[in-house]
């Protein structure tokens, strides 16, 4: 920020980093029961990736998506993305105030984990060579599980809507940060 020059109107400089263009798929490596496989991603597996983010966790061989038990419209798209990368049954467990959506796919559970778990966990940085309309989807993927709508100014007849979204993933949040600046919108962080 330009500081201590009266002449000069204050500014702030942020760079807009750009990376080269990488096809958007998803290599799943072969496995004993299943052949190395690579799949387009489009916007609903985008989506899906997204919510990952805010819903998903995994194991060796698993990968599940926890869910508010109230949430049956995003088991339902949850189950419809996953049938497009794996033939695997898909299973559904209740639990107090949960729902768990698990599928048992080693391949799957590989590309998964490479996204790194807890407060590491962010999609592989190649993918900001992605289509903007593609890492817009991801992050619209995750606001779906950490996101909620919330109003400004409530106190004014001029209020405004905006959505939040929270996570513990610094370099998710810079991840979803710079998609959102490319795509025209201007995101603010805070730390709560």
């Amino acid at each position: 920020m330009s500081a201590g020059f009266a002449n000069h109107d204050p500014y702030v400089a942020v760079a807009r980093p750009t990376w080269p263009a990488e096809t958007p798929m998803l290599e799943l490596r072969g496995t004993r029961r299943a052949p190395a496989r690579a799949i387009c991603v489009d916007e609903e597996l985008a989506m899906l990736l997204g919510l990952y983010m805010a819903e998903g966790h995994c194991t060796k061989g698993q990968v599940s998506f926890t869910l508010n038990r109230a949430e049956g419209h995003l088991e339902r798209f949850v189950r419809s993305a996953l049938r497009r990368l794996t033939p695997r049954k898909i299973t559904t467990r209740f639990g107090v105030g949960t729902r768990r959506v698990t599928v048992s796919d080693v391949a799957l559970a590989d590309m998964f984990r490479s996204f790194g778990k807890s407060s590491a966990k962010v999609p592989p940085i190649a993918w900001m060579g992605w289509p903007l309309a593609l890492r817009v989807a991801l992050v619209r993927g995750w606001l779906l599980g950490d996101g909620c709508l919330r109003v400004n100014n409530t106190r004014l007849a001029c209020a405004t809507w905006f959505y939040s979204g929270a996570s513990i993933s610094r370099n998710w949040m810079m991840w979803a940060r710079a998609t959102l600046l490319e795509a025209g919108y201007t995101p603010s962080l805070s730390l709560d």
